[in-house]
């Protein structure tokens, strides 16, 4: 029980930190200002102003794109990758453990089946006489509650993971057309 414990909290203390990770990313597009009005008006500090109120992965990019508008198309396209891929692997950070907590909690409540199983039948070799229905009861209670509290563990932790896995495609589509946009823009 002590490790799905430890799982427990590892998978609370993940989804809380990540729950304000991707409620401080999330942004409407109807927060942008107007690209077309930003990139035509030309002024840095109003476009700094306008798009510094969050650290949104797409407000940066819109920031960054802006302030680098007079430079060659390639290098921008470029830059623009790697930094949309490092804030997009910045809001993936610890998914993997509640993947992983997701996958591993159900067996390790399956182990402590298998060896309250083993107990209860232990515990009806060791007796010479007919075994009593109190002495088995222990161990398959033993059992069973494992299993239960590995599946309260591990469902609720692939939950939130797919749960995030969606917000974090959302933002990245979000980052990817508003990207795209702004470089097309900027060709013309």
């Amino acid at each position: 029980m002590y490790p799905l414990l430890i799982c427990s909290l590892m998978t609370l203390a993940i989804v809380i930190e990540r729950a304000f990770v991707f409620f401080r990313s999330g942004i409407k597009r109807k927060d942008l200002p107007s690209i077309p009005e930003v990139f035509g008006s030309g002024k840095a500090d109003v476009v700094r102003s306008s798009l510094a109120r969050n650290s949104a992965p797409v407000r940066i990019l819109v920031r960054e794109i802006f302030l680098r508008r007079n430079e060659p198309e390639e290098a921008i396209e470029r830059d623009i990758s790697l930094l949309g891929d490092r804030l997009l692997n910045s809001l993936k950070n610890r998914l993997h453990l509640l993947a992983l907590i997701g996958k591993i909690a159900p067996m390790i409540g399956l182990l402590g089946t298998v060896t309250g199983m083993v107990r209860a039948f232990q515990t009806i070799a060791s007796v010479d006489a007919v075994p009593d229905a109190s002495l088995l009861a222990g161990g398959i209670w033993e059992a069973l509650i494992t299993t239960v509290f590995g599946l309260i563990v591990g469902i609720p932790a692939l939950i939130a993971y797919h749960l995030y896995l969606g917000r974090l495609r959302h933002i990245a589509f979000q980052m990817k057309h508003t990207g795209e946009e702004l470089i097309s823009l900027i060709k013309r």
